[in-house]
């Protein structure tokens, strides 16, 4: 089997799928890498291309003027960029791709991903997870902007946590800026910075290479 099925079948979308799916998707398909802070897609492009991120983290932003930046989403391996359930057209990308560490996807034209996307219900159901998952952020980041600082930081964590497989234990498994994740909660990086410095003080956060392990959960709970 080729190394493009190998990681194909190990992501939850794709594991049920038969060889001939991924064969197929292998044919149509592009593996391309990203270096951190390189543009993967451009808000209002043409949506030529779905992505599947194979390793690595990508964010989802827009840029709303030279000195602001809101994140919508942090996609990381297994999730899928670029697709939409009703519409097999390609249409625009609704947000800026921007990579956040090293990254490689699997770069399918969309309309060779809708094809295979119909006739298998378990990239069907992965994409309509996802997208319920997006649009609960989005209502919860909303929800939550009236907050304190601290609260919103403590939310975005928890989150994260509780989100990715428990093999991560205690730690987020995606690299997180301060700048980022300022970007994502609506503040300002050097809020965030005193907020992280406070709580690694307290002996609540460890930070290494931008990686953050929650060392306790309870207290980061009682501020969110």
């Amino acid at each position: 089997m080729h190394p493009t099925e190998l990681k194909l079948s190990s992501l939850p979308a794709f594991e049920t799928c038969p060889l001939e799916a991924l064969l197929e998707l292998q044919e149509k398909s592009d593996f391309v890498t990203y270096k951190p802070r390189a543009v993967i897609a451009e808000k209002k492009h043409a949506a030529d291309f779905v992505f599947v991120i194979l390793f690595g983290t990508i964010k989802l932003q827009q840029k709303l003027n030279p000195a602001e930046t809101v994140i919508y989403h942090f996609l990381s391996r297994g999730d899928i960029f670029g697709a939409s359930i009703e519409n097999s057209s390609s249409g625009t990308y609704l947000s800026d791709a921007v990579a956040v560490d090293h990254c490689g996807l699997l770069k399918i034209p969309t309309l060779d991903f809708h094809k295979t996307l119909h006739r298998h219900n378990s990239i069907m159901k992965a994409l309509w997870t996802q997208m319920s998952m997006h649009l609960s952020d989005l209502q919860l980041d909303h929800a939550f902007q009236k907050k304190t600082v601290p609260h919103r930081i403590a939310e975005f964590l928890l989150r994260m946590h509780q989100r990715q497989a428990p093999i991560y234990g205690n730690k987020i498994k995606i690299p997180l800026s301060r700048r980022d994740i300022a970007a994502k909660i609506g503040s300002k990086p050097e809020t965030v910075a005193r907020v992280l410095s406070d709580w690694t003080r307290k002996g609540w956060i460890h930070t290494q290479d931008k990686f953050l392990e929650l060392l306790d959960l309870e207290s980061l709970r009682a501020v969110r």
